[in-house]
């Protein structure tokens, strides 16, 4: 592919909104997010799953699992009473969806966690949760809960407010299920969301590249360098035939605005989390931050949780979860 070529699908990528306009309005906020993951590469690098042992991984029944996002809402006051949960259970807003305990289902299991979602579907509000009977199921749970908390996301500012919340929320359920007795299970599913999300920070090479294009309207050498002086022209090279790669696909096949929720969310979310453990008056910050107008946008969103600087506020939080990683088990 030339360069010329290039020039042709990116102008078609960006047509058809493979971003939204919010991200291309901060790509240089989402850029510096995505780079901070790649201080957990080393660490993170034997994080995987094994079957070996399905048949004896930990579960929980559905009532305990109910009752314990019950506790967790409770707890940290989230804005949904118990009866409202009781009211979603039983009018459909919540999906269990069930599945088998054997060993032909691992193939649909990612990693280890069934995963759920939340959305909306001719204007009615849904959660889809797995009751696969594994303890993780309650992180999930968690997890969408959240999401419906603070509204289901219809833009993608909201999109990665809401991710923060549901992710911080999901750390909240570990730090309750380890209480349990879960504690190895609940350090690799947190390892697991953040080695997922650095998976996704090969974002930061075609965020950047488009950055360059915006700005210069090209794709050569000279121009990167005034944007990310620090590359040589081999690695630079190197990039720009990965770009080519990525492009070479069909346009309808690329989805790249979803992963960068999770850039966005897992890192704002271990920053909240991080935060409430050595104070937990901040709780009244996260609340604010997630209320209007400050949850309108990202600058402003920020600003309430006491983040000013990307570089170091954010990287505070990374740094704090490396330390987190030390001398802890990575293979479940």
């Amino acid at each position: 592919m030339t360069n010329e070529e290039l020039k042709i699908k990116l102008d078609e990528f960006l047509s058809k909104n493979k971003l939204s306009g919010i991200t291309l309005a901060n790509l240089d906020l989402i850029i510096k997010i995505s780079e901070l993951y790649l201080d957990l590469k080393e660490e993170l690098a034997d994080v995987k799953f094994s079957s070996v042992d399905l048949e004896n991984y930990k579960r929980l029944d559905l009532f305990t699992k109910i009752d314990l996002v019950k506790k967790i809402f409770k707890k940290y006051n989230y804005p949904i009473s118990n009866e409202t949960i009781d009211k979603i259970l039983s009018d459909g807003t919540i999906d269990f969806r069930e599945y088998e305990y054997d060993k032909d289902y691992l193939p649909s299991m990612h990693e280890g966690i069934v995963a759920g979602c939340a959305g909306i579907k001719d204007d009615f509000r849904f959660i889809s949760i797995p009751n696969s009977g594994y303890i993780t199921d309650a992180v999930i749970f968690a997890h969408e809960l959240a999401h419906y908390t603070v509204g289901i996301p219809e833009n993608t500012t909201d999109h990665m407010v809401s991710e923060s919340l549901a992710i911080f929320t999901e750390f909240l359920m570990e730090d309750e299920l380890s209480s349990m007795g879960y504690n190895e299970e609940m350090k690799y599913v947190r390892k697991l969301r953040f080695k997922n999300t650095l998976n996704k920070s090969y974002l930061i090479r075609i965020m950047a590249f488009i950055n360059v294009y915006f700005t210069f309207g090209d794709f050569e050498y000279d121009s990167y360098k005034k944007l990310y002086g620090k590359m040589t022209e081999e690695s630079y090279n190197r990039e720009l035939s990965k770009i080519k790669d990525y492009f070479a696909s069909e346009i309808e096949d690329l989805h790249p605005q979803r992963s960068l929720y999770y850039i966005f969310g897992c890192v704002y979310a271990y920053y909240m989390y991080d935060k409430l453990k050595s104070d937990k008056a901040y709780i009244n910050n996260i609340y604010q931050a997630f209320s209007i107008p400050y949850r309108t946008d990202l600058q402003s969103f920020s600003k309430a949780l006491g983040i000013y600087k990307i570089e170091s506020d954010l990287k505070e939080a990374i740094t704090s979860y490396k330390t987190e990683l030390n001398n802890e088990t990575k293979t479940l």
